[in-house]
């Protein structure tokens, strides 16, 4: 609906928003438009795509490493779809790698994370696990041989060059609570056990809740 997630202080979408979008997604799940969320449910933790549940999936573009080794098909990559041909809509969190504030090897803390950030030979062992390498020395570093990997990092470059990548969305505290609740409560709903109108409530109260920490 043109709106993100998050705002820099907090949710960027009403109850109206998401009662909207979650009747649009019941009335898929029961069309049959969507795979079944108990058969979904069932088969965890293999995903529904690798499952030959559902026919496609928005996820990472590294997962694909992942469908190719439980299933059966081929699989490929294709970027997410646009009203605009720019803005994806996409929920991009930052990924980071964070130390606890009051360890007592700050100094050695550092120097390992800058390690598993910048130096060439992490890339060249651990290739796409951690997602596309975020620094121009790793991405460099690491050049893939298996067919695979090479449609990620292909796929990759053709995202640059349409220009589809949008900012990350903005991190407010509390927005890890607040995806996971969004995540539980919408499978919830699917299987049942909630109401739209049950599920759009209890998110907005764990997310209040949450956001005010």
């Amino acid at each position: 609906n043109g709106k993100a997630f998050f705002t820099e202080d907090g949710l960027g979408f009403t109850e109206a928003d998401l009662t909207t979008w979650w009747t649009r997604a019941e009335k898929g799940v029961k069309s049959g438009l969507f795979a079944d969320p108990k058969k979904v449910a069932q088969i965890k933790p293999k995903s529904a795509l690798s499952a030959e549940l559902a026919g496609s999936e928005f996820t990472w573009d590294n997962f694909t490493v992942r469908y190719t080794s439980e299933g059966k098909s081929e699989y490929g990559l294709a970027p997410i779809p646009t009203t605009d041909g720019k803005r994806t809509g996409q929920y991009l969190g930052s990924l980071m790698l964070s130390a606890y504030k009051r360890t007592q090897h700050p100094k050695e803390v550092a120097r390992f994370i800058d390690f598993m950030v910048h130096d060439p030979e992490v890339a060249k062992i651990m290739g796409y696990d951690r997602g596309v390498p975020t620094t121009q020395t790793q991405y460099d570093a690491y050049r893939p041989t298996d067919p695979v990997n090479k449609a990620i990092a292909a796929y990759e470059e053709s995202l640059v060059e349409a220009g589809v990548l949008e900012r990350i969305t903005p991190h407010p505290n509390g927005a890890d609570i607040c995806e996971a609740a969004f995540l539980r409560i919408a499978e919830e709903m699917a299987l049942g056990s909630r109401s739209v109108e049950e599920a759009v409530k209890q998110f907005f109260t764990e997310s209040k809740t949450a956001l005010a920490g």
